[in-house]
């Protein structure tokens, strides 16, 4: 049985309406998968997370459509910070990871993304 390798992360800052991508890019090989979990801290609005997958490693042609979904990341007003959610993700072979607010008025504060690969 495969270990898990050691923990890769990201961080991003004041998220809004626009999409933005974590600077974090994860490969796959054939029989790995991912362990992924996101964690929002000083929120009051919900966050989309958006998993994008690519076949190709020298253009990085991206899907358009998320090939697979974490959902609506709810936060509500005075829950405990931070939210986390976590999914194991296999079968393919580049993910990256796209965020933004999806309701409330309030910028969300900081969204940490990481990655463990087995």
């Amino acid at each position: 049985m495969a270990s898990w390798s050691s923990k890769q992360t990201s961080v991003l800052h004041d998220i809004g309406d626009a999409e933005q991508f974590f600077p974090l890019i994860v490969d796959l090989g054939p029989q790995e998968r991912a362990a992924i979990q996101v964690q929002v801290e000083e929120s009051a609005s919900s966050v989309d997370v958006t998993i994008y997958t690519t076949l190709d490693a020298s253009s990085e042609v991206w899907d358009t459509q998320s090939a697979l979904g974490l959902g609506v990341f709810g936060v509500e007003p005075g829950s405990p910070s931070p939210q986390a959610r976590s999914l194991i993700v296999s079968g393919y072979y580049r993910l990256r990871f796209g965020i933004k607010r999806s309701s409330g008025i309030d910028t969300v504060g900081t969204v940490t993304l990481t990655v463990r690969i087995a």
